[in-house]
């Protein structure tokens, strides 16, 4: 079934190739655990209220509000809920041997959390080689010394995730903030990086610098 749509769906591409980019082709083929809150045959709307400037949201019963915040030749960014803290981002990147499928979400827990998943231009899911998420290690500054007292006081770890299509640049923007008793993070700011930025190159996200 999931081959016969996604099928259906390049047919429709393929068709109106000149009118859609290949993230938009992605954002209709995208099965409904991706963009469960529009069936796949509305979501041309949300392209076309976005085309023309409309600030409408679309409703449904599990969603009080979606609507598309950015769309490039490359990269669709959506509002998942009205307070727009919680997204999803659809990239579409070549690399060596074919096309990829980044897909980014961001949920609001009420501090932010993201996670990144790749997958071929059908929808299947790849395995994560292409990144490894960063651990508490990798947000301390300094060593092993450095890290134990951040393990005494940061109880995991919690990340907004972007992606820039046009530099291919992901950043990680870390939430310790947010979620954080106030005197802990007092503590152990200084000891943590803010962001985390990696670059693709074709074939995998890159380590670039962290602030």
């Amino acid at each position: 079934m999931k081959k016969a749509l996604f099928f259906f769906f390049s047919i429709i591409c393929t068709v109106a190739a000149l009118a859609q980019t290949a993230v938009e082709c992605a954002f209709y083929s995208a099965p409904a655990d991706i963009i469960p809150y529009a069936q796949r045959m509305m979501r041309q709307d949300f392209v076309d209220y976005y085309k023309s400037g409309s600030e409408k949201i679309i409703r449904n019963k599990l969603y009080d509000g979606s609507r598309i915040l950015s769309l490039s030749d490359n990269s669709i960014l959506i509002q998942e809920t009205a307070d727009s803290l919680s997204t999803a981002q659809i990239a579409v990147e070549a690399t060596k041997g074919d096309s990829i499928i980044i897909f980014i979400r961001n949920i609001a827990t009420p501090a932010i959390d993201g996670a990144i998943s790749f997958y071929s231009v059908d929808w299947f899911q790849l395995d994560n080689k292409a990144f490894k998420e960063p651990s508490l290690k990798d947000w301390v500054k300094g060593g092993k010394a450095e890290l134990n007292t951040a393990k005494q006081l940061v109880p995991f770890v919690m990340a907004k995730y972007a992606y820039d299509a046009d530099s291919k640049i992901l950043t990680l923007s870390a939430s310790f903030a947010d979620f954080m008793p106030q005197d802990d993070y007092n503590k152990v700011s200084h000891l943590l990086f803010s962001t985390i930025r990696y670059a693709w190159d074709g074939n995998k996200m890159k380590l670039l610098d962290k602030q």
